[in-house]
């Protein structure tokens, strides 16, 4: 905040108002920033450094001070969801809700009680953690194959050299092509 810009342009060139805004505006941008990171806090997809560490010490998560920000809220807020999801109705919503989007597939053999998950990559840093997050998800008698799906070239062969100048070869190696 600039205190001085609230003054009348003619008292600004006294010099207890420039003195006053130099001490005033280091508290107010201080007590701005704090009310930011309360908002931000508020709100688990808007959580800060800080908001973070309170969260997982209050959750008992451990270890993930090396991850990114996105992949530590990730965990927080499937660890504040967590309940077992009994159908598979549920466990698609589930799925959908640490995916972002519905870029799965799932069947069910019941009477093999196997389980057949087929993954269309998008985002590899979260696949491992869903993986992992599926497994126990799922009861213990039921076998789980999770299997991902990666771009081929057979894929980008309906796109123009044009189009596919537009996109980084990151984003063709994360984004799956095969049903647009």
């Amino acid at each position: 905040m600039d205190y001085i810009r609230y003054i009348p342009n003619e008292m600004k060139q006294i010099k207890e108002y420039q003195e006053i805004d130099k001490a005033v505006n280091p508290t107010f941008n201080s007590v701005k920033a704090d009310m930011k990171s309360i908002s931000d806090n508020h709100y688990m997809s808007t959580l800060d450094e800080h908001g973070c560490d309170r969260s997982e010490k209050i959750m008992n998560i451990e270890g993930n001070e090396h991850l990114s920000l996105e992949m530590r809220r990730l965990y927080i807020i499937t660890k504040a969801n967590n309940t077992l999801p009994y159908t598979i109705r549920n466990l698609e919503r589930k799925i959908i809700s640490l995916l972002g989007n519905k870029s799965f597939s799932i069947e069910m053999t019941y009477n093999e009680y196997h389980l057949k998950i087929i993954l269309f990559v998008q985002n590899f840093d979260k696949i491992e953690y869903l993986k992992e997050h599926i497994e126990g998800m799922i009861p213990c008698n039921i076998i789980l194959d999770l299997i991902v799906i990666y771009n081929q070239y057979s894929m980008f062969t309906k796109y123009t050299y044009g189009e596919l100048r537009t996109m980084t070869h990151k984003y063709m190696r994360e984004h799956y092509f095969g049903n647009e």
